[in-house]
């Protein structure tokens, strides 16, 4: 029997009765009812708030899911059907995109808020009954925002697998987390974790780096399978390229030729990761970067045009460094063609001064732009406040085989459709950001609607 669930932070989650996971999410109690009640009718229990009406939708949705499986059987019977099509690992196949307010349980990606004002990443994905976490930045205080969303949904206090993509600060610091009396709040100390996949090469030797290593041994001693991106994209010392995650799900370690040598970019030496769910041959794969830039992209992108099959159009596609102006060039987006891009920053000037250069910038809209309208980002800088805002707020991507949803905790707001985006500004000769006031200012708008949305 599926029951709804206040999980206290205005969001109702319906849950079936021995399951751990949460079949769909819910901003409003009533939309959680009725969700509810229909999942109950399908299992045949009758419950109390459910009208008519909502009982005929769920008739009429089994009548034409069975219609639908009639007529595949007899196509595929008497020849109508090719069922070599229809295990086609081709990503042509793809999924229906519904952006809406509900959140399917099989197969979700969860670009979360840090709670700061600061750009990093970190993923969460829940695939099946495996939870996964990618990155864990922007700052160490990230650590208590990231546990407080993952514990809604990895209630077995274990992580299955975490990659850590590179060693930026604002992917790493929240792993290890702050220190009071000798006690760690780091993702990597609050979690068991089954397998951690990390960048294979670095420069850096910064404070948070160390204590980073600190922590992957830490790992190592308490049984947690502990790789490289290259050992994994070898295949070496136990480690995997591909791992299974069940249900027609899997994850990939993809080609990086920075995971072999030294790039002056720290970037580059993100690890590359490709999510794929495939249901009645029908498979949608979802690719995420890292801060991977445009050195890194061309390099990948001519191992696997001489390594075909393997990566090509993408549903989802997670914006290389924050949607930065030296990531997602169109070297790449030529061949992966993305039906959603996820931008994972903080829209403001946090790096640089001028306003070209501000997150997300103009070259990633316009190169974008050429493929797909539907761009989401996570927050915006709260200028009046100094602080964190949200844009689209924690984004979810999510997928029950036949239809992909976008959710966004605050709204489902393209970016192009923003006030952030066409916003005036002012700007002096050179480009920086200045106030109305200052003398020779020149109003702008923040960014310009690229053709290929007008």
């Amino acid at each position: 029997m599926y029951k709804v669930y206040d999980n206290g932070n205005g969001k109702y989650s319906v849950k079936k009765d021995g399951s751990k996971r949460a079949s769909k999410i819910f901003d409003n109690k009533n939309d959680a009812y009725d969700y509810c009640d229909k999942k109950n009718k399908e299992l045949g229990i009758e419950s109390s708030a459910k009208n008519n009406f909502i009982f005929r939708k769920i008739i009429i949705g089994v009548l034409s899911a069975f219609i639908v499986v009639i007529v595949a059987i007899l196509g595929l019977k008497f020849g109508i059907f090719d069922a070599s099509n229809l295990s086609s690992s081709s990503s042509n196949n793809t999924s229906s995109i519904v952006v809406n307010e509900g959140v399917h349980n099989e197969f979700q990606i969860h670009f979360l808020e840090l709670g700061n004002k600061y750009s990093g990443d970190s993923i969460y994905i829940k695939a099946g009954e495996n939870d996964i976490l990618i990155d864990a930045g922007s700052l160490k205080g990230s650590a208590k925002y990231i546990k407080e969303y993952v514990d809604q949904y990895c209630i077995d206090g274990k992580l299955e697998y975490v990659i850590a993509t590179h060693a930026d600060i604002d992917h790493i610091s929240g792993f290890v987390g702050n220190s009071s009396n000798g006690i760690r709040d780091g993702i990597l100390y609050q979690y068991e974790v089954g397998t951690l996949i990390d960048f294979a090469l670095t420069e850096k030797t910064h404070e948070i780096y160390k204590e980073y290593l600190e922590a992957r041994e830490m790992l190592k001693a308490n049984g947690t399978n502990v790789y490289t991106a290259a050992q994994a994209f070898n295949e070496t010392d136990g480690a995997k390229r591909i791992y299974e995650l069940g249900e027609g799900m899997q994850f990939q370690i993809l080609y990086n030729k920075y995971y072999f040598e030294l790039s002056k970019v720290e970037n580059n030496h993100s690890v590359v990761t490709l999510f794929s769910y495939t249901k009645n041959g029908v498979k949608n794969d979802y690719l995420l970067t890292g801060d991977l830039e445009v050195e890194g992209e061309e390099a990948m992108v001519e191992y696997y045009k001489e390594n075909p099959g393997i990566l090509g159009h993408v549903v989802l596609f997670k914006a290389g460094h924050h949607g930065s102006k030296t990531s997602s060039n169109d070297v790449l987006l030529e061949l992966i063609t993305p039906e959603i891009s996820v931008v994972t920053c903080c829209a403001w000037a946090q790096y640089t001064e001028k306003n070209a250069n501000t997150f997300p910038t103009q070259q990633y809209i316009d190169r974008i732009s050429k493929y797909t309208d539907q761009v989401y980002v996570t927050s915006v800088y709260d200028e009046e406040n100094d602080d964190l805002g949200s844009l689209n707020g924690t984004v979810i991507i999510s997928s029950n085989g036949e239809e992909v949803s976008m959710y966004g905790s605050n709204n489902t707001t393209k970016l192009k459709d923003t006030e952030w985006f066409s916003e005036t500004v002012y700007v002096d000769s050179t480009g920086k950001l200045v106030t109305k006031d200052t003398a020779g200012a020149i109003a702008i708008p923040r960014r310009t609607m690229p053709a290929a949305w007008k």
